[in-house]
């Protein structure tokens, strides 16, 4: 079976923090490895986005029958699934950026992604790359400040 991408949005329940995000990470960390599952988790101001990358009937069966049925976050919105030559992030079994506390420009990047979604329809996604493009985008210029690891990305 191929490779597909699927990024989805949704929202916290409750505070979220960096040490929650942390322990997430190291949770499904290893089982994602195990499962050759890649993505990015960004959390931020309630808001979950997360690109998850690999074999389809796995990463449709990880959010369906798991992620969507979470209780720590509500309103999951798949925001596109297509298929994928070449995964974004191959290291990263479950890289992730917090966002609650930063401030400048991580600040002012995250909201424009978090604007950038609510414009979208979903129709629009599905033709489109904007929303991959901010998250690559977003990643390569503020990854390196937090690090790229396949544990969770705290930003103090």
């Amino acid at each position: 079976m191929s490779d597909i991408q699927l990024l989805y949005t949704s929202s916290a329940v409750q505070t979220v923090t960096a040490s929650d995000l942390q322990e997430l990470a190291q949770q499904s960390g290893p089982a994602n490895a195990e499962k050759h599952l890649s993505g990015v988790l960004l959390y931020g101001g309630g808001r979950f986005l997360q690109l998850l990358e690999g074999e389809e009937d796995v990463v449709r069966e990880l959010y369906y029958e798991h992620i969507v049925k979470d209780p720590r976050h509500e309103c999951c919105c798949v925001l596109m699934i297509r298929p994928c030559e070449s995964r974004l992030f191959p290291d990263w079994n479950m890289g992730g950026l917090y966002m609650q506390q930063t401030e400048g420009a991580a600040q002012n990047a995250w909201d424009e992604l978090c604007n950038e979604i609510a414009r979208q329809s979903p129709a629009a996604v599905f033709s489109r790359d904007p929303l991959i493009n901010y998250i690559n985008d977003f990643i390569e210029l503020f990854g390196s400040k937090f690090g790229q690891t396949s544990r969770a990305v705290v930003a103090a």
